[in-house]
């Protein structure tokens, strides 16, 4: 389980806690220079999203709601974003409507199959394009108000 207290406080200030938090068997591969060049609110949403346990989904208007950001499509510009995929597992996010939604910038094709691949590696499968199983739903906590600022993006 990610200790979403000490994830959250490290957030606010410069992002180190990508360092402690995403396991990692090169410690090169999470460098200053890349954690750096990542907004604030890009960390706010990889912190809320590594809550999201295995075998579990959340939605990007759900994401949205834990960090105090109003615009889905906020979240999934982040997560296009994100350099430390499945590290950081973008791919546990889903449409509101039960779909898979994008991945890696793309809503089709290979990219998809991919995310679904991994899902269903963690049992999380899809039937007919939508969830299968509400039950793999998850909310993610809020994040401390310190973290919900105004630069919702």
């Amino acid at each position: 389980m990610v200790n979403t207290r000490n994830m959250f406080a490290n957030v606010s200030t410069n992002g180190a806690w990508l360092h402690e938090s995403i396991p990692m068997t090169d410690p090169t591969t999470v460098s200053g220079p890349v954690t750096t060049s990542l907004s604030h609110f890009c960390l706010r949403v990889y912190a809320a999203l590594m809550t999201v346990p295995r075998g579990r989904v959340t939605t990007y208007g759900a994401l949205a709601r834990a960090i105090g950001c109003r615009s889905a499509r906020a979240i999934g510009g982040a997560l296009r974003k994100n350099p430390f995929d499945p590290r950081i597992p973008c791919h546990r996010v889903i449409a509101a409507d039960g779909t898979p939604g994008g991945y890696k910038g793309r809503r089709n094709g290979e990219a998809i199959t991919e995310k679904t691949t991994l899902l269903a590696s963690e049992g999380v499968l899809f039937h007919n394009g939508r969830l299968a199983d509400r039950g793999c739903f998850y909310e993610p906590p809020h994040a401390p108000s310190a973290i919900r600022t105004e630069d919702t993006a």
